[in-house]
């Protein structure tokens, strides 16, 4: 049974008659209580103090990090007033023992540190005006990704296995278009930020709006349009459908779009399960090349 958790982002543009501190679609501002700076395992704060520290380093950020008791609502969050980030007890306790593991709390502590970077770069983040969280909640899942990437905190051929299980931590509003967004949303934007994961970070996020914008859970939105030499284009969409396009424009799948986790300078695969002698590369500048080396073409993306 998926436990039922939320993160949460806390974000302060006024203050009402009340005092609580409100935006839009976030809701109050809770205090969360006491806080220690344990956990009361050694061995994890250090853990945690490393990840933390090393993922400050790629957003720039300065974000401190406390622990307090969540017993009521399992939670963990990140707060722009003091631009710290809250971890619930439970939550962690939770999401130690999960599957996802060590991976679920690093992937945990990138997302509410994307929020921290979110807000040191609200006046250019188009998001924080939305009515609604989720836009927000996926570019911070686009961008915890690219962190476990960059990092090197995710590697191997089961990425995208360890980054579905990272977003499954769960949310008690799982299903709620305006909250969170789907599991299947979740994934889909945390691979395509870890394909990021060469690419400079302000690269990355600006071109996270274009990805999480057209996602609205249909594959057939368009990512990247391939132009070949010879002519020739393919169309990669959503989800990593590599396609052709027929007489009619509807798309016809012949490849699959995954990393290459082999070769660092050449990320992008595009698989042909059926003749794998015909498969792709694309690096970091979208320049595709051939199973020899040799430049084929260049892949445009879609913004």
């Amino acid at each position: 049974m998926k436990n039922l958790i939320l993160i949460s982002a806390f974000v302060c543009n006024f203050f009402n008659s009340d005092g609580q501190c409100l935006q839009a679609g976030f809701g109050p501002d809770p205090s969360v209580g006491e806080t220690s700076k344990s956990c009361g395992d050694e061995q994890m704060d250090n853990r945690i103090k490393s990840l933390v520290s090393r993922i400050n380093n790629v957003f720039g950020t300065r974000a401190d990090f406390y622990f307090y008791d969540d017993a009521d609502a399992h939670n963990a969050s990140a707060n722009p007033n003091d631009m710290n980030i809250y971890i619930g007890l439970h939550f962690l306790e939770e999401t130690k023992n999960s599957s996802s593991g060590i991976t679920g709390i690093a992937f945990l502590l990138a997302h509410e540190l994307s929020h921290i970077y979110q807000f040191s770069t609200r006046d250019n983040n188009k998001y924080m005006e939305d009515p609604t969280v989720k836009n927000c909640e996926l570019q911070a899942d686009y961008l915890a990704a690219y962190v476990l990437g960059r990092l090197n905190l995710v590697t191997g051929t089961n990425y995208d296995k360890m980054l579905g299980e990272a977003v499954d931590i769960g949310d008690v509003q799982f299903n709620d278009e305006d909250h969170h967004g789907t599991y299947t949303e979740r994934k889909a934007v945390a691979i395509w930020g870890y394909t990021y994961r060469l690419r400079g970070l302000e690269t990355t996020y600006r071109d996270s709006y274009s990805h999480i914008d057209i996602r609205k859970n249909n594959d057939n939105h368009l990512v990247y349009v391939l132009k070949f030499n010879s002519g020739k284009i393919l169309y990669v969409l959503y989800g990593g459908k590599i396609c052709e396009k027929d007489d009619d424009g509807s798309y016809n799948q012949i490849a699959q779009w995954t990393t290459n986790i082999g070769n660092q300078q050449v990320p992008y695969l595009f698989e042909f399960s059926k003749n794998p002698s015909e498969n792709l590369y694309m690096d970091i500048n979208n320049i595709i090349m051939n199973i020899n080396g040799q430049i084929v073409g260049r892949g445009v993306p879609i913004h």
